[in-house]
């Protein structure tokens, strides 16, 4: 169980740091610069007492928006105002002499923010500014008639003010060079990568073609040489080749005489 001394040492950290929170802020989903943006504008009710009734955005001229939409809240009505601009703006080719200046949420009967109870409201907006801070004043009303104005701006260094105007910070685009030599250099890895594989391929096919062929050349090798077969003329010109042997033989030119070869006496 927490002691009393330990729970004041809790009130003191957790103070004020709920107190910060407790502001009107913005959150977008997007700073990128030229981009289009969803804001959420979350609003707690800090009074004790009193119901938050209505919230007013005050949406800045110096760089007015081209485009504002505002999201209808359930229990809530929604007005967005127009109004002159103190002078002709140039925004993506389109000359502005009036925009959208203030938007307004009112709640219905029954459906105001109770006291340590807190609503999101959304705008989408755009194009972002080229540079520097998007901002906002916000205006609370309450039930009992109070108004709390949300439109102070932090100086660098210094404390956060007891009122801050929501606000955020614009964030550089991409540059286009440096996008496009991306991409260039990413299609010139692919067709390298293409390339590489076509020239793989070829040399695969070519060491295919002469494994073939060095198979082929074994099987020749090793295959058996057949004799024609023998036909009569073949035959025929064997036996002549064997005669004419014979004849041209030294053989031929000796003969014996058998009847004089038991008396011992010469032939006549």
């Amino acid at each position: 169980m927490l002691t009393a001394s330990a729970l004041a040492t809790l009130a003191l950290v957790v103070g004020p740091a709920a107190a910060a929170q407790a502001h009107v802020h913005v959150r977008p989903d997007s700073t990128v610069a030229g981009s289009d943006a969803e804001l959420a504008f979350t609003v707690p009710s800090e009074s004790e007492t009193a119901n938050t009734t209505a919230l007013s955005i005050t949406l800045p001229q110096d760089h007015p928006f081209l485009e504002v939409a505002a999201q209808v809240t359930p229990g809530w009505t929604v007005k967005v105002v127009t109004d002159p601009l103190p002078a002709p703006v140039l925004i993506e080719g389109t000359t502005l002499t009036e925009a959208a200046h203030t938007v307004t949420w009112t709640a219905k009967t029954g459906e105001a923010i109770p006291p340590e109870q807190y609503q999101d409201f959304f705008l989408s907006v755009g194009p972002l500014p080229d540079s520097g801070e998007v901002v906002f004043t916000a205006k609370q009303t309450y039930s009992d008639g109070s108004v709390v104005t949300w439109d102070q701006q932090a100086v660098a260094g210094g404390d956060e003010p007891e009122y801050p105007a929501p606000s955020f910070t614009v964030t550089p685009a991409p540059d286009a060079a440096a996008a496009s030599d991306e991409a260039e250099a990413e299609a010139g890895a692919e067709v390298g990568a293409s390339s590489k594989d076509g020239f793989s391929r070829m040399l695969g096919g070519a060491g295919l073609l002469a494994g073939l062929g060095a198979i082929g050349l074994m099987v020749a090798r090793r295959s058996p040489r057949r004799t024609p077969p023998r036909t009569p003329d073949s035959e025929m010109s064997s036996g002549s080749e064997m005669s004419s042997g014979s004849e041209n033989s030294p053989a031929a030119d000796t003969t014996l005489d058998l009847s004089t070869a038991g008396t011992g006496q010469p032939s006549t």
